[in-house]
């Protein structure tokens, strides 16, 4: 492998352009991720912890009268919602009144329960009734990862297309001028023929490179003839 030293020109510009525009990119769309990840997340627990709340809300009066029914119908509201696994109310005495659960998911059979992710405690007045207990998952938040995993691999690629676009416009006006200057050199070197000429581009730096190469040329080829 060449060293970097050593690569043509165009190469160079090329990776010069390419390597911190694609190294920012992924920088940015990692730290895109993560915050969408730990707001996403944050958003999930308190969106769960709201329908605990809700649920306890609504539940007290049905607890208190032990009203199966009424508690059932609010439980049961929450199939509508992905990010819910189960839904478990129990009574005051910590005995399960009501639930709701998805395939794979069972309700302890009595309270307390191991871990949960929302619990409420559901009042009849300012007496304590029973106690909700939801579980949710993280559906929600891995397919909106999802997406914006998508969306940061298309944006890398744009990104890619993007820099790649302007490293050869930029090669237009940076190597090319100086490779035609090679070019010419070589020739008169073979040819001895003091009148060729490069063409001067650009007004920058490699634009008097080339302008003082052709004065040079001029020079040569007046003492070549002074000679003959």
């Amino acid at each position: 492998m060449r060293p970097f030293r050593d690569l043509p020109i165009a190469r160079k510009t090329l990776t010069l352009g390419l390597v911190p525009a694609i190294f920012s990119l992924i920088v940015v769309i990692l730290a895109s991720l993560l915050s969408t990840y730990m707001t996403a997340r944050r958003n999930q627990h308190a969106d769960v912890e709201s329908q605990a709340t809700v649920v306890a809300d609504n539940a007290g009066a049905g607890l208190a009268f032990r009203d199966n029914r009424v508690v059932d119908e609010i439980v049961r509201a929450l199939r509508v919602r992905p990010n819910i696994d189960m839904v478990c109310v129990y009574d005051n005495a910590g005995a399960l009144f009501s639930r709701f659960e998805r395939p794979n998911f069972f309700c302890p059979p009595t309270w307390p329960a191991a871990t949960p992710v929302a619990v409420r405690q559901a009042m009849a007045g300012d007496r304590a009734v029973g106690t909700v207990y939801i579980r949710g998952n993280y559906l929600n938040l891995l397919n909106w990862m999802r997406q914006q995993s998508m969306v940061g691999f298309l944006a890398l690629i744009c990104g890619i297309l993007v820099a790649v676009s302007l490293t050869h416009y930029v090669q237009r006006y940076l190597s090319t001028p100086i490779v035609e200057l090679a070019s010419t050199l070589d020739r008169v070197a073979v040819s001895g023929d003091y009148s060729t000429r490069a063409e001067q581009r650009t007004g920058d730096e490699v634009g008097r490179l080339v302008q003082s190469f052709n004065t040079m040329l001029g020079v040569i080829q007046k003492k070549d003839r002074e000679r003959n």
